[in-house]
C-alpha cells in the first residue's frame, strides 16, 4: 500500500506558492500563534494625512450629481461622474506619485471605501476592483519596474481594470483552472504565450456586450506546451498571472445582470488564442497562485469598510428620526426603549469598525468549527431581524421599510487559506472547492425562500453541538416559516 500525498488538489497548489518569508509584525505574529504585545507602545487609530483629506473632500464633492436610485434603476453608472473621478484621481488612490497617483495608504484607502459605500454600492464595487484587485495592486506587489511605467500611469489616469480568476464550472479553485497559456517558443526561448478560455463573474470587465469597460485585465491561467496536458493528470501544473489588455485580437466580453446591485459592471470575458508578450507576464510562471491570493487579500479588507459605510448611513438616519420625531413631549431617541435601539445599532457598527481596523484568525479548536460557524450564522440572521425592527420602531415606518436579507451558505472540507500579502495587509484568503460549495448552497436559500442553508457534513459535525433546535431536516420553505433562525439541511 502506498503512502498517499500529504497535500493534494487546491492544497497542493497552494503549498506549491506557498511564502516562505518571515515577517515581524504583529498581525504575521498571529498566524503564528505569537501575540507581539511588546510591538504595542500604544493603540491608536491611524490619522489621515492631510493629502488624504484633501482628497476625501473632492471626492464628497464628486459624488454631489449622482443620484443612487437612477443607477440601481437604469443599471448604469453616468459616465461624468466617471470622468470627474478619474480627473481627481479616484482611479489611482494607492499608486505611487511618481507614476501619478495620489499614493494613500491602506488606511485612507479604507476610509474612502467607507464614504464611498454610505453613497452607492455600484460605484464602491467599481472603485474596488479597479484599486483592490484590478492591475494596480497585483503590479505594485509583483510587477517589473518596466511593467510599472507602463501600466501605472496610465491606471493613475483613470483607465480601469479587473481581476480574472473565477470560471463557470470552477469557481475560484486555482488548482481546477481551465483557461491556459500554451507558451510561444523561438530559438529554444519563451517569448509570449497564446491565452484561450472563458471567465465568470469579472467585476469591471464589461460595458455592454461586446464592449469592455475595463482596458486591462490579470488573467489567470495554467500555463502549458500543449492543450492536452490540461487533461493529463500527470502533467505539471503552473500557474501564471497575466496582464491582458482587452483591445488585443481574440478579446471578447458579454455582460451579466444582477437583481441586487444593478450597476455594476459584471461580465464573461472570453479570450481564443490572444498573443500575450512574455513581458506582460507578472513574476515567474509558478507565481500565479501566490499573486491571487495576496491580490485577493487585500482585495477582502474592502469588504468591512464598505459594510461600515453602509451601516453608519442606515445608522445617521435612525439617528436624525431619533432626535427629529417629537412624541410625549421630547424627542424619541431620549425614550428609553428606543435610546437602548440606537445604542445598539451604534454598537454593532462600532463592532464592525474594530474587526475591520483589528482583525485577527479564529482560534477555536478545529473540531468546533462547524459548529462555530452555525451558531455565527445565527447569530447573523437575528441582528439582522433585530436591526430590521429597530429600523422600523425608530423610523416609524410600517409601509415600504428598507427589507435587509442575507443569505448564507455554510460547507465543511479541505480549503486553500492564504497568508500571503505585504505585511500592512496580511489577511486570510480562502478558495477550494468547500467554498464553491458554500457559494452554491448560499444561492440555492434563494430558491427555497430560506436564510441559512447547511451541507450534509456541516449538519452532521454540529449535531452533537446543543444546535438541536436550530437544525431543520429538510427544505420545503412552508415548514421553516415563524420559527425564528433555522439553518436547513441541504439534501
Amino acid at each position: 500500500m502506498t503512502k498517499p500525498d500529504v497535500f493534494q488538489g487546491s492544497v497542493a497548489v497552494a503549498e506549491t506558492a506557498r511564502d516562505k518569508a518571515s515577517y515581524s509584525g504583529f498581525l504575521a505574529g498571529l498566524f503564528e500563534t505569537d501575540v507581539r504585545w511588546d510591538l504595542f507602545t500604544s493603540i491608536g487609530i491611524p490619522q489621515m494625512s492631510p493629502a488624504a483629506l484633501d482628497f476625501l473632500e473632492r471626492f464628497k464633492i464628486a459624488l454631489i450629481p449622482l443620484d443612487p436610485e437612477r443607477v440601481d434603476s437604469e443599471g448604469e453608472l453616468p459616465e461624468p461622474v466617471l470622468k470627474t473621478l478619474a480627473e481627481i484621481g479616484a482611479f489611482g488612490i494607492k499608486i505611487p506619485r511618481r507614476f501619478g497617483g495620489l499614493e494613500l495608504t491602506q488606511s485612507e484607502y479604507q476610509k474612502v471605501a467607507t464614504l464611498c459605500a454610505s453613497f452607492d454600492a455600484s460605484l464602491t464595487v467599481l472603485l474596488s476592483a479597479a484599486q483592490s484587485i484590478g492591475v494596480p495592486e497585483p503590479l505594485r506587489l509583483f510587477g517589473t519596474e518596466e511593467q510599472k511605467t507602463t501600466y501605472l500611469p496610465r491606471l493613475a489616469r483613470g483607465e480601469i481594470s479587473g481581476f480574472a480568476l473565477t470560471e463557470r464550472n470552477v469557481g475560484c479553485d486555482i488548482s481546477k483552472v481551465e483557461t491556459y497559456a500554451v507558451r510561444v517558443i523561438e530559438n529554444g526561448k519563451t517569448v509570449a504565450y497564446r491565452l484561450t478560455g472563458e471567465k465568470f463573474f469579472i467585476t469591471n470587465s464589461v460595458k455592454q456586450d461586446g464592449e469592455f469597460l475595463c482596458s486591462m485585465l490579470v488573467v489567470i491561467a495554467r500555463i502549458v506546451d500543449r492543450p492536452e496536458e490540461l487533461q493529463d493528470p500527470q502533467a505539471e501544473k503552473r500557474y501564471g498571472a497575466f496582464i491582458v489588455e482587452t483591445h488585443w485580437p481574440g478579446c471578447s466580453v458579454t455582460r451579466l445582470r444582477f437583481e441586487g446591485v444593478r450597476g455594476i459592471y459584471n461580465g464573461v470575458p472570453t479570450f481564443n488564442n490572444v498573443y500575450v508578450p512574455i513581458e506582460n507576464r507578472l513574476g515567474n510562471e509558478e507565481d500565479g497562485l501566490r499573486i491571487a491570493l495576496a491580490t485577493l487579500t487585500v482585495g477582502r479588507l474592502t469588504l468591512p469598510a464598505a459594510s461600515s459605510g453602509g451601516l453608519k448611513q442606515c445608522l445617521s438616519v435612525m439617528r436624525w428620526w431619533g432626535r427629529t420625531r417629537v412624541q410625549w413631549n421630547k424627542p424619541i431617541g431620549e425614550h428609553t426603549l428606543i435610546g437602548e435601539k440606537l445604542c445598539r445599532a451604534a454598537a454593532y457598527t462600532l463592532a464592525l469598525d474594530a474587526v475591520m481596523a483589528f482583525w485577527a484568525p479564529p482560534f477555536s479548536p478545529g473540531d468546533q468549527h462547524a459548529a462555530d460557524a452555525c451558531l455565527a450564522a445565527l447569530a447573523q440572521q437575528a441582528a439582522i431581524t433585530e436591526f430590521q425592527h429597530t429600523l422600523s420602531d425608530v423610523t416609524g415606518l410600517r409601509r415600504n421599510v428598507p427589507d435587509f436579507k442575507v443569505r448564507m451558505g455554510l460547507a465543511t472540507g479541505e480549503v486553500v487559506i492564504g497568508t500571503i500579502g505585504s505585511e500592512t495587509t496580511k489577511s486570510y484568503t480562502v478558495i477550494g472547492d468547500t467554498v464553491n460549495v458554500a457559494s452554491r448552497l448560499e444561492g440555492a436559500n434563494k430558491a427555497y425562500g430560506t436564510a441559512i442553508m447547511a451541507s450534509e457534513e456541516t449538519v452532521r459535525l454540529v449535531e452533537r453541538a446543543d444546535l438541536a433546535e436550530h437544525l431543520h431536516p429538510g427544505l420545503h420553505p412552508t415548514h421553516i416559516r415563524n420559527r425564528g433562525p433555522l439553518i436547513v439541511r441541504a439534501v
